[in-house]
C-alpha cells in the first residue's frame, strides 16, 4: 500500500454494528423486518406467501394492530394456509390439488386406499366429488 492511501476494510464488529441498525418510525420505535411507516403516517407489512409466491401488503394505522395482523398472517403461513386475496376465487377443485400437494402421504398410501374395487385418492375425487360438482352446474 503506497503512502497516503487508507485502507477500506471493515471490521466485524463495525459490520455487527450495521446490521443492529434498526429502521425506525417518526416515533423512534423499532421496525421489524418487513415493516414500514409510509409517508403519510400509516404503517405497512409487506410479506411474501410462500404458498402463492406473490407479495402482499397490509396495512395499519397504528404499529400494535399492524404487529397482530403479522402475528395472524405469520401464524396462517406456517399451517400452510394461503394468505392472500385469491382465496377468494379458489375452487374446490384447485383446494384439493393444493392440498394433496401440501400432505405428506406415501405413495403406497395413495394407491392402497380403494373403495369398491377403486384405488387412490385422485381417482376418488375424481369419481365422487367432481361427478358431484358437474352436476349441480
Amino acid at each position: 500500500m503506497s503512502t497516503g492511501q487508507k485502507s477500506f476494510r471493515i471490521t466485524k464488529n463495525e459490520v455487527k454494528g450495521m446490521i443492529d441498525m434498526a429502521r425506525k418510525d417518526n416515533k423512534g420505535r423499532n421496525l421489524k423486518t418487513g415493516e414500514y411507516q409510509r409517508p403519510d403516517g400509516r404503517y405497512e407489512y409487506r410479506y411474501k406467501d410462500e404458498i402463492t409466491g406473490k407479495r402482499n401488503s397490509v396495512y395499519a394505522a397504528d404499529l400494535a394492530s399492524l404487529r397482530e395482523m403479522e402475528k395472524k398472517i405469520n401464524k396462517d403461513m406456517d399451517e400452510l394456509l394461503i394468505t392472500d386475496a385469491s382465496v377468494k376465487k379458489l375452487t374446490v377443485n384447485t383446494l384439493f390439488e393444493r392440498y394433496m400437494a401440501t400432505k405428506n402421504i406415501k405413495e403406497r398410501t395413495k394407491k392402497n386406499i380403494s373403495v369398491c374395487g377403486i384405488t387412490g385418492y385422485e381417482i376418488l375425487w375424481e369419481i365422487f366429488v367432481l361427478w358431484i360438482l358437474r352436476r349441480l352446474t
